[in-house]
């Protein structure tokens, strides 16, 4: 059930004060820190071959020996700004992701 898999939200804020969420699923727009790779940042060796099939919309990358993932996600409102966006994981947690 993909809801199982939903651990938080990214919030959008635009210009006119409106906000969209976007939903973070474990396993498609991020996976495990203890994943392992080798390469530098900027390789697509910096992957294992055998998580390319299965990685979702995620493109991994270590960096400083931590692994990031960068997803991509469609603005549901193109003709507003964005002011800021914050991630809230499902436990409350909240991080300002671009402000």
């Amino acid at each position: 059930v993909p809801e199982d898999w939903i651990i938080g939200r990214h919030i959008v804020t635009y210009h006119d004060g409106t906000e969209a969420e976007l939903p973070v699923m474990f396993g498609w727009h991020i996976r495990s820190a203890a994943e392992s790779g080798t390469g530098d940042s900027n390789s697509t060796e910096a992957v294992e071959t055998s998580y390319i099939e299965v990685l979702g919309a995620t493109f991994p990358q270590r960096i400083d020996g931590k692994m990031w993932y960068r997803t991509a996600y469609r603005n549901p409102h193109p003709e507003k700004t964005i002011v800021s966006i914050r991630t809230q994981a499902n436990d409350g947690i909240t991080i300002d992701v671009m402000a």
